[in-house]
């Protein structure tokens, strides 16, 4: 068999936002594509999920327990593709995923901030 045979096939996409995609193959080689603008900061991470409600919340936290498929091509010669041979990809925009982290930071810090300063007055 040749090495560079991409006998695989997308089966379906689930979209849950603009920046976060979960695709399910057959489990052979194959280039999953994103149709978007080839950036460095797209993101491609291996996941295995059972059901749909374990697969969006492994989804969302990809970047902390999916494996990352490291080869990121050039599709089409404008567009993000993975070589894999995953049955599940999740695909997201991991400058999305800081500015959350970020966002999050500033409300800790901000409820953390205000606690204390209301737990003086009363004392």
């Amino acid at each position: 068999q040749n090495p560079n045979t991409f006998d695989g096939k997308i089966e379906n996409v689930k979209q849950y936002s603009p920046l976060l995609y979960l695709a399910n193959t057959n489990g052979k080689k194959t280039v999953v594509s994103l149709y978007q603008s080839y950036e460095n900061g797209f993101k491609a991470y291996s996941i295995s999920c059972s059901n749909s409600i374990s697969c969006a919340i492994k989804a969302k936290l990809a970047p902390f327990f999916g494996k990352e498929i490291k080869e990121h091509v050039l599709v089409d010669n404008w567009a993000n593709g993975w070589i894999t041979d995953s049955s599940q990809v999740v695909i997201l925009f991991l400058p999305q995923y800081l500015e959350a982290l970020g966002l999050l930071l500033i409300i800790i810090i901000m409820a953390t901030i205000a606690y204390h300063k209301f737990h003086k007055k009363t004392q």
